[in-house]
């Protein structure tokens, strides 16, 4: 507690009347002021203390809050500048060494030195001139334009800014900040040639392109729909156009079909209609399309392309109508064959019989000079017969008239009927015969005469091309069937001769070949019959070293 002076006089007065001295008394008016200086230093101190203490706090919550603001900043990778317009002085702040790659101390610290070391040459005119038309207009500074990086490389930034007047109302300083916007530019400028392409192949494409309402409008089409269709234009088109299912369409109905498949599938590929062109002609058309729905699933529009098939369909009939044609004379020319063939084969048979009852001397002995001539006309009859066979089973075969009768067949007793058969035609070639059959072969269902034609027709052949050696017939069963094998010693067969061997009217192309005649027509026929049981053919052969052909029949067959 602090005493005034007037207590003091009157505590002084108080002890002179107890007795006491003046020196005394003064002494203890300077204690006294001792202790009120002592209590207002004590009071100075702790103000002091206080306030600085609220300075710390204050300085650290300032501290603080740079940190926040500094870290915000940075979170929004944007660069800022304080430029002061009378002193030119850049102050800067942000993650300049991410967008910039210059630390903040390496930075230009004046506008001009901003404008020679980072602007872009090209840009600077643009640069200086909004700098002068904010200052003019005190209004904000917003620009677009090309900074160059410490690397050398250049970043599109934009740059927006606003000025600060002072109370004269001249302009002190701007602030402002810099977004990197290079990787937008670049997928902006993508995206433009995006569309400018897509625009030029739509405008430019062959097939009529579309967008189509629910309800049957035309929303946008191209030029070649437009053609297509007999309009001058996209407009004339959508204008004319307003109803497709009933202007467009032949048959009116083929556009419910349409709109019902797109509904159900959301796709329609090649959906073919008849529609009317503008001049009233009858087009085909085939259609692709999609239906377009919203992220709810509810339908939006229809798109798709058209493209005219008019020539397609007209070549199509013209086809069929050919094909058609064709195979009426195929089948006639067939069956006319088949008629001479047989009708041919009746006084050829009478021929050979009289040859063979001259040749046995039925008639009376005969001369030398009877008998070479009689052999000949034997030899060119069989021939002519094999000719006529042959020519016979092919048109058979191609009228159709070769119906399947098939039954249980054992290979063995079918290959000993061969055997047989064959018994003149091997005692004649003077060849060594050898039938290899593997036991047990399984029976199988096949059509037996038939599968006789193929294996007689492979062993004539092999005997016509093998002068010396032999010939073996072998079976044995195979891949769930049979496999039946002709292997010769012959003159065997080119490489390059293989793939056309199976061909009709096709013999080996060899000189050396000439002298054994023939068709080209066995192994055709061959090929054809195996077609008609259901089995495969193969050959393996050299020149000069034989051949092997190899048939394979299904067990079920």
């Amino acid at each position: 507690m602090l005493l005034s002076m007037t207590d003091i006089n009157h505590q002084g007065a108080q002890m002179t009347d107890t007795g006491k001295t003046k020196a005394q008394l003064f002494d203890e008016v300077v204690v006294l002021r001792q202790q009120v200086a002592d209590l207002r230093a004590e009071l100075s101190l702790t103000e002091r203390n206080r306030a600085e203490d609220t300075v710390r706090r204050a300085g650290a919550e300032l501290a603080e809050w740079k940190s926040r603001y500094e870290a915000a900043i940075q979170a929004t990778g944007k660069v800022l500048y304080d430029w002061n317009s009378q002193t030119d002085a850049v102050l800067w702040g942000g993650p300049t060494e991410q967008m910039l790659g210059y630390p903040l101390q390496e930075l230009p610290g004046t506008l001009a030195e901003v404008m020679a070391v980072l602007v872009h040459p090209a840009d600077r005119v643009a640069f200086a001139q909004e700098i002068v038309r904010t200052r003019t207009t005190k209004s904000s500074f917003q620009l677009t334009y090309r900074l160059r990086r410490k690397d050398g490389r250049y970043l599109v930034v934009e740059d927006k800014g606003s000025f600060f007047v002072d109370r004269t109302g001249a302009v002190v300083r701007m602030v402002g900040f810099l977004v990197d916007i290079t990787d937008r530019q670049h997928a902006e400028a993508a995206l433009r040639q995006a569309e400018e392409k897509y625009r030029s192949i739509v405008e430019n494409a062959v097939e009529g392109i579309f967008q189509t309402t629910l309800d049957g409008h035309y929303l946008s089409v191209n030029p070649a729909l437009a053609r297509i269709y007999g309009y001058e234009t996209p407009a004339e088109l959508m204008t004319s156009l307003t109803d497709i299912g009933g202007q467009l369409y032949v048959d009116a109905s083929r556009r419910g079909e349409f709109i019902h498949l797109l509904q159900a599938h959301n796709t329609v590929s090649g959906f073919e209609s008849q529609v009317y062109r503008r001049d009233g002609q009858v087009i085909w058309i085939t259609e692709t399309a999609r239906a377009v729905r919203d992220a709810h699933g509810a339908l939006l529009y229809y798109e798709g392309t058209v493209e005219d098939i008019t020539k397609r369909k007209e070549a199509e009939l013209a086809l069929h109508e050919a094909k058609e044609a064709a195979e009426a004379a195929n089948r006639a020319k067939s069956e006319f064959l088949a008629t001479m063939s047989h009708e041919l084969r009746t006084p050829l048979g009478i021929i050979l019989g009289y040859t063979d009852l001259l040749l046995e001397g039925t008639f009376g002995p005969l001369g030398e000079t009877q008998t070479d001539p009689l052999g000949r006309i034997e030899r060119s009859a069989r021939e002519l017969l094999d000719l006529i066979t042959a020519v016979l089973d092919l048109s058979r075969l191609e009228a159709g008239r070769l119906p399947l009768v098939t039954q249980e067949t054992q290979v063995a007793a079918l290959l000993q009927e061969i055997e047989a058969e064959t018994q003149t035609l091997q005692e004649l070639s003077r060849l060594t015969f050898a039938w290899d059959i593997e036991e047990p072969l399984l029976r199988f269902s096949t059509d037996p005469g038939k599968l006789k034609v193929v294996l007689k027709n492979l062993i004539g052949n092999a005997v016509k091309f093998t002068k010396a050696g032999g010939i073996t017939v072998a079976a044995r069963p195979h891949q769930g069937g049979v496999e039946l094998r002709v292997t010769d010693t012959g003159i065997g067969i080119p490489q390059e001769e293989l793939r056309v061997i199976f061909e009709p009217f096709r013999q080996i192309e060899d000189s050396a070949t000439r002298q054994y005649g023939g068709t080209g027509l066995g192994l055709y026929i061959v090929k054809r019959l195996l077609e008609v049981l259901g089995g495969t053919i193969t050959v393996e052969s050299e020149n000069g070293r034989g051949s092997t052909f190899r048939v394979w029949l299904p067990q079920g067959r």
